[in-house]
Order: C-alpha cells, then sequence, then structure tokens
C-alpha cells in the first residue's frame, strides 16, 4: 500500500439502522441515487461550516470512491468497523483510491436513518463536531445498504498536501532541531525522541500531531513535497478533465481594450498590439501579445526591452474609457552605476505620454502631458539597485516625473506573514486571555502586516485618483515589475472601473495583471516545496486578496463578490489543484506543452 501526500482528515461514518421496534417507528431512508445522498450530506457540512464562518468544502471524487468502498465492503460482510474485512486501514483504501494526503482521522456512528440523523449525532459529539469543521477542504461522501436493511455511511474530507509549508518538532532541543533530518532518515538514535510533530501550511493553519511522530515523519517528508509541480494534482489529473473547459482563455485581450474604447484592431487607435514575444524569446514572463504605443516600432519596442530589467519593457494594461489615461506596467531601467541613459526608452515614454493625450476627444489637441511613474520602492531601495545594474527613472525626463511608494520587498511581507502566524500560534496556546484582549492591538501593529498592507492600498488609491481625478497617464514598476507591480496595477482597476468588480472581473485582472504578466508563483508561492527551501517565496498574491477584502469591507455594496470568492481563490493558491498558480504563463506553454491562450 502506498502512502500519499495531503493532510487529509478521513471521517468513516457508518451509520447502522437495525432492523428493530425502534427502527419500526422511525422511517429508514432510502434515497434513489448516490448524488441524493451526497448533495445532502454536502449541504449540511457546508451549513455548519458556514455558520461557524468556515469555508465550504468541495466533493473529490476520490474521497467518494474510498468512501463507497468501505461502505459495500461492511454492508456486504455485515459488520461496522475503521479496519475492512480484508485488514485494510483507512489511509490504504485513501491511497489505493490515488488520493494525496498527510494524516487521517475517523468518525464511526450508528443507528441512524438518514443524513439528518446522522449529522445531528456527530454535531452533538465533541470530536465528531471537530472533525466536521476542521481545517479541510474536500468532501467524499458515500452509503450503502445490507439485506438486513442496515445503512452505511461514509463521508471524508480532506485537505491537499500542496499546502504543507514546514514540518518541526517544538519540544526538541536545539541539537535535536538540528538532526531533524536524522529523524526524517530514520538515524535518530541517541537524540531526545519526540512526542510531536507540528505541520504549518502555507494558509497559516497548522496541525499538531502526538504520539510517535519519529517514525511518521519520513513518511511526511517523502509525500509531502515533490520536485517538480508536474507531480501536483493538477498536472496528474489532467487526463480526467474536459479538453473543452480551458480556464485560461477566459481573458480576451482586445475584447477587454474594446470595452475600454480602444481598437486594438484596425490601425486607427493610438495603440497597437506586437507579436515580437510569440514565442516569449523578447522577454520569457511577458504574454505573447504585448499592447504598446502605435507610434512605437517594433525595432524601437525590441530597443526599449532590452532597455529594462527580465525583459519587462512597459506594457498597457489600462486605458480610462472617459479621459484617455492609461495605465503601464514594466520593470526597472537598468540604468547601473554609471546612470546609463537610453534614448530608446526616453522616446518611448514620449509615445506613451502623446498615446494618452490623442487618444481621448476631450482633450482635442492638448499639450502632451507629463506621466507619472510609481515606483513601488523605498528610495533607498531603488537607488541600491544601481549597484547591480537597476535603479530607476532619471528626475530629468522632461515629460515624467518619478515618486517612490516606499512598499517594501518580498523578504519584508514573507517576515511579516511569519509574524502573523506566530502570533496566530500565541493565541492558541496562551491562556491568559485577559492579558491577550490588553495586548491585542499592538501585538497585531507588531507584525506590521496591516502596515504593508495600508502601504499597498495607499499605492493603489493614488494610482487611481490620478487616472480617474487627474487624467494622468501612470507607469508602475518596483524591481521586476511582477510583485508589487501586479498588486498596484490590478487594485487600482478594481478602484477605477466598476467592471473589475464582477466576479469576472476579478478573474480577469488575475489573469491579465498576474498571470499572463509573469508573476512567479512557482516561487512565491512554491506548492509542494517547504519554506526553508529558499528565501524567494512570499505572501504577495495573498496580500493582494487582503486589499481586496478590505476594500470589499468598506464597500460592500461596489462588489459583486463577497469574501467567500476570495476565500475560494486563496484556498486554489495553495492546493495545487489547478494549474492556474503553479506556473509562469511562459511555462505553462512552453516547458510543460500545455495548451493556453495568447
Amino acid at each position: 500500500m502506498r502512502l500519499t501526500s495531503t493532510l487529509t482528515l478521513f471521517i468513516i461514518t457508518i451509520s447502522i439502522s437495525r432492523v428493530d421496534a425502534t427502527l419500526r417507528s422511525r422511517k429508514l431512508q432510502t434515497y434513489a441515487q448516490t448524488s441524493d445522498y451526497v448533495g445532502l450530506m454536502l449541504d449540511r457540512v457546508n451549513e455548519e461550516r458556514a455558520a461557524q464562518g468556515l469555508t465550504a468544502l468541495c466533493l473529490n471524487s476520490k474521497l467518494q470512491e474510498a468512501a463507497q468502498s468501505h461502505s459495500d465492503d461492511q454492508a456486504a460482510n455485515d459488520f461496522m468497523s475503521h479496519t475492512g474485512s480484508d485488514d485494510s486501514t483507512m489511509s490504504e483504501r485513501v491511497s489505493d483510491a490515488d488520493y494525496d494526503w498527510n494524516g487521517v482521522a475517523e468518525n464511526v456512528a450508528a443507528g441512524q436513518v438518514d443524513v439528518v440523523e446522522v449529522m445531528d449525532s456527530w454535531m452533538n459529539s465533541e470530536g465528531h463536531r471537530h472533525n466536521i469543521l476542521g481545517d479541510y477542504t474536500m468532501l467524499g461522501a458515500a452509503y450503502a445498504y445490507n439485506g438486513d436493511g442496515r445503512l452505511l455511511d461514509t463521508a471524508l474530507l480532506g485537505m491537499p498536501r500542496a499546502a504543507v509549508a514546514r514540518l518541526s518538532y517544538p519540544q526538541a532541543t536545539a541539537a535535536a532541531s538540528r538532526s531533524l533530518n536524522a529523524y526524517s532518515n530514520g538515524n535518530g538514535g541517541g537524540l531526545l525522541t519526540p512526542t510531536r510533530l507540528v505541520i504549518k501550511f502555507k494558509d497559516l493553519r497548522s496541525w499538531t500531531l502526538g504520539g510517535d511522530v519519529a517514525r511518521l515523519l519520513p513518511a511526511l517528508n517523502r509525500y509531502a513535497y515533490v520536485d517538480s509541480p508536474l507531480s501536483l494534482f493538477a498536472f496528474t489529473s489532467m487526463g480526467a478533465t474536459q479538453e473543452d473547459l480551458q480556464g485560461h482563455a477566459l481573458y480576451d485581450l482586445y475584447e477587454d481594450f474594446a470595452r475600454m474604447g480602444v481598437a486594438l484592431r484596425g490601425g486607427s487607435s493610438a495603440y497597437r498590439v506586437t507579436e515580437l514575444n510569440a514565442a516569449f524569446a523578447m522577454c520569457p514572463t511577458y504574454p505573447r501579445q504585448l499592447v504598446v504605443p502605435a507610434a512605437a516600432s517594433d525595432s524601437e519596442v525590441s530597443a526599449v526591452a532590452s532597455f529594462r530589467s527580465k525583459g519587462r519593457l512597459p506594457i498597457c494594461s489600462y486605458v480610462h474609457a472617459r479621459n484617455g489615461a492609461a495605465l503601464w506596467r514594466c520593470a526597472q531601467p537598468k540604468r547601473g552605476i554609471l546612470h546609463t541613459q537610453s534614448p530608446s526608452d526616453e522616446q518611448y515614454l514620449l509615445h506613451i505620454a502623446r498615446a494618452a493625450s490623442g487618444s481621448t476627444s476631450l482633450y482635442p489637441g492638448s499639450p502632451t502631458r507629463k506621466i507619472w511613474i510609481a515606483d513601488c520602492r523605498p528610495e533607498l531601495n531603488a537607488r541600491v539597485n544601481n549597484l547591480t545594474g537597476g535603479g530607476t527613472e532619471s528626475g530629468n525626463l522632461a515629460h515624467a516625473r518619478v515618486t517612490f511608494l516606499n512598499i517594501g520587498n518580498i523578504h519584508a511581507m514573507r517576515e511579516s506573514i511569519e509574524a502573523v502566524r506566530a502570533l496566530g500560534g500565541f493565541m492558541a496556546t496562551t491562556n491568559n486571555t485577559e492579558s491577550m484582549d490588553l495586548a491585542w492591538g499592538s501585538r497585531v501593529e507588531d507584525t506590521r502586516w496591516l502596515s504593508h498592507v495600508r502601504r499597498v492600498l495607499s499605492g493603489a488609491l493614488q494610482v487611481a485618483r490620478a487616472l480617474e481625478a487627474q487624467a494622468t497617464t501612470v507607469v508602475v514598476h518596483c524591481s521586476d515589475g511582477w510583485d508589487r507591480t501586479a498588486q498596484l496595477c490590478g487594485l487600482a482597476q478594481l478602484l477605477v472601473d466598476s467592471h473589475y468588480r464582477t466576479r469576472r472581473g476579478l478573474i480577469e485582472v488575475i489573469e491579465k495583471e498576474w498571470i499572463r504578466a509573469g508573476h512567479k508563483f512557482q516561487e512565491r508561492v512554491a506548492p509542494g516545496k517547504a519554506e526553508d527551501d529558499d528565501d524567494q517565496q512570499a505572501p504577495i498574491f495573498l496580500q493582494f486578496l487582503d486589499c481586496v477584502w478590505q476594500l470589499t469591507r468598506i464597500f460592500p455594496t461596489y462588489f459583486e463578490f463577497n469574501e467567500r470568492m476570495l476565500e475560494t481563490i486563496a484556498d486554489a493558491l495553495f492546493s495545487g489543484r489547478y494549474g492556474t498558480f503553479l506556473v509562469t504563463h511562459a511555462q505553462c506553454c512552453l516547458i510543460h506543452k500545455l495548451s493556453c491562450a495568447k
């Protein structure tokens, strides 16, 4: 039997209704279709979770397969046990169904006649209730009857392995902690034998396992982490998905700009689409099709790309339909310690300024307006980048001005989210609730997470005001233009344009500003990798979702979606179930040979 790797709660719920006087006074419910039963079970479970403010569970066919096999086994052999008639354990049955897990638990009930009684009995039992309301994301449910009228139900809940962030022994000595690998290899002789194992998840949840955890760790280390995203569920399950369901094709560049009043086809617009990056040769982290000023030739575009970090030249994300102001994104210029100037780059910025001035009838014949370059970084950080060949634009540009927005880098965000995680752990273990209440505000502020969120929202608001109130074209960049830049461009569009505050609009913003524009999900989220492997992991997209949530709290009637949608997206981010958040757009198309949109 295989041990696979998602931390999973495996709840076997065996409800046996015996043919006796008690049963005769109650109606034994028979379900015409398995789907009827599954739907009722899922609805009731999610109803109980919603009442506690918890995210809804999704059905999982593999968990359902394991549940059905055990229900059928018990019905055929007339028994009730966590162990199958072939001595199989619940973990083995889940593994045989090819479902990835890291840990299992089990609930058993007997004597109920329908889903309502089964769920009522669980919710009135502390242990069963704890499992139903646990930190899980998926559910499988099944039932079977035997010849004596016994009803046997099986329900399973799970959490994907890609979300595992870290394994640790909290009670181990420093020497034992340093010898964690010795335990995982089975060579921990002579060291303190651990009795608890803490599993931390990338979404800030954590589990503590007790018992002979030294024997458990090797399996967890082996199966919780992968060498390639191709080993995660999104790729291993591709054969079971419908070929005509292409989520990446949801966003259409031409339709998006047409809605803004910009016709990218026909040659009459101040903007055009270049195919220079069709093979991802000019910029491996940009999409195939790029919106650039119509006045810029392809040779100019190539020259500008060579002067920008990672080839990430300024590309247009949004044009204000009423006043013509445009939102552009890029990476830092490669000025270096010699403060190199690029005539092509300066001319390109002038093209951007003129495109905005000439794209609206509200300001016919108006002089070229200065564009605003919003550098997301603290000024000191931007200047230091000169030492490594980067930098920021010259302050002497006649048609542009530069402002620094003082947003921290990925390392600052990672340290902050770790402080949030530590605060959550402290809350879970402290017994002095009065002291905790008094110090709560200062402890939250000490994490600096809300301070970072405020800075990101402040920067996005400044960009939105420039576009909306001042009709000013904005060019946003940070160092490489795929972290803070994505946050500000996405949030600014939500603030300015009501379309992006719809459910479809939010998905389009995520697709164009995060997926296609090259956010490094594989490095920042690192699904299937431990947090300690490198220093490139950071909660940048999670912070974006937090910022969106803050806006929905302030302006709830301005959004078509609520926190449930944001929670669903966050779960998808860490689950490894969808290719959307696993690799960059170019990697998806080229390295993994998957079909994807332009």
